[in-house]
């Protein structure tokens, strides 16, 4: 089947999935979580919007504060640094993304988005970390990067650097900010190498897998090695490139590790996306960022990569529907039985719902250093 009349079919399935289980409304987190040995002693639920004016949010200078922007997307503020993850604010309809239209970032959509979650500026961000070039991550970062974040690299795969590249010059955008960082990325067996973004954060590109959509069938696949002629139009020339996780370290004043976060932006097919035992051994993961799309086409996920990590928490992300608009309620993204996965997560993790977040856009999770370390 050509690739766009197969795209036009998987958008027409996607429509015709029903209703399917989803979690309470008191699983979800909002507002302002803290997360730290007075919020997680309790076992209470994260839904606390009042938690942040509590007594027991760290201190200036020791925490690490998390935005949820939707989809992939965060806006990461530690003590001297900001961080994102390529978010996705434009959202194109299901008929837009399966009939072949192109897809053009809605700027309207992005401000309106930020401006309602009272997103802090993201003009002093160090870089952009994406995993793959779908669409649904990769759309919006070029102009983002251009508009709103004109100090921060890109750091992505090859595929991922091209079709950047080919969006750059009509957005003003400096192509020699977007970084292929494959060549650093650890694997199962190897170490990989660092990259120092600023005094207090370090990231490890992770050698990553995206697991198929649905069937056993991988939309929008490939691996891209020349220039592109044009920019990418429909979702079929978002290609997703040699995939990429990333390990980032948040660094105290002496250098040693303060917070350690393992982000996603796919789900990996074991082995691929865990981490060799000389990484594990210099610091332990605190918080994990796990995707549960399409977990079900994958075998032992999130099983095999939680007993890799070993992570403190995890938080549940890209788990809601990118059809939908930014600030409409959001929904399961289809073919994702959130309940299933999230039984799963908490077999394996056996910390009750303390150390599990669901969080939807605009949440902050606020964490202390001094606390998750161990």
């Amino acid at each position: 089947m050509p690739a766009r009349r197969f795209a036009g079919a998987a958008g027409l399935l996607l429509g015709l999935v029903g209703c399917v289980p989803t979690l309470a409304p008191e699983r979800f987190a909002s507002g302002t979580v803290v997360v730290g040995p007075a919020a997680s002693s309790a076992g209470a639920p994260f839904s606390d919007s009042s938690r942040a004016d509590r007594a027991d949010r760290p201190p200036t200078g020791t925490q690490v504060e998390m935005q949820y922007l939707g989809v992939g997307g965060w806006r990461i503020e530690t003590p001297h640094t900001v961080l994102l993850t390529g978010p996705l604010l434009t959202r194109p309809s299901m008929l837009e993304v399966g009939f072949g239209g192109p897809l053009v970032t809605d700027t309207v959509a992005i401000v309106e988005a930020l401006e309602a979650w009272g997103v802090e500026p993201m003009d002093s961000a160090v870089a952009i970390l994406v995993g793959h070039g779908h669409y649904d991550h990769l759309l919006d970062v070029p102009w983002i990067a251009a508009r709103l974040a004109p100090r921060a690299r890109i750091l992505v795969n090859r595929t991922s650097l091209l079709q950047t590249e080919a969006l750059a010059e009509g957005l003003g955008l400096d192509p020699s900010r977007v970084e292929d960082v494959s060549k650093y990325a650890a694997s199962p067996t190897e170490g990989g190498e660092w990259i120092q973004l600023s005094r207090d954060v370090r990231v490890l590109p992770v050698q990553g897998d995206h697991a198929p959509h649905f069937a056993g069938h991988t939309l929008y696949a490939g691996v891209r090695e020349a220039p592109l002629p044009a920019p990418p139009g429909p979702a079929t020339e978002w290609l997703d490139g040699k995939s990429l996780a990333f390990l980032v370290d948040v660094l105290r004043e002496d250098g040693s590790v303060g917070l350690r976060l393992y982000y996603q932006d796919a789900i990996p097919r074991e082995p691929a996306g865990t981490l060799p035992p000389e990484v594990l051994a210099e610091a332990p993961v605190d918080v994990a960022l796990l995707v549960p799309a399409s977990f079900a086409e994958v075998r032992w996920h999130p099983e095999s990569l939680v007993e890799n990590l070993r992570p403190r928490t995890v938080v549940v992300q890209h788990w809601e529907s990118f059809f939908d608009p930014a600030l409409a309620p959001p929904e399961p993204v289809a073919f994702t039985i959130l309940p299933h996965f999230m039984e799963r997560l908490h077999r394996v993790m056996d910390c009750g719902e303390a150390c599990i977040s669901v969080p939807t856009p605009g949440t902050r999770l606020v964490y202390s250093m001094s606390a998750a370390s161990r």
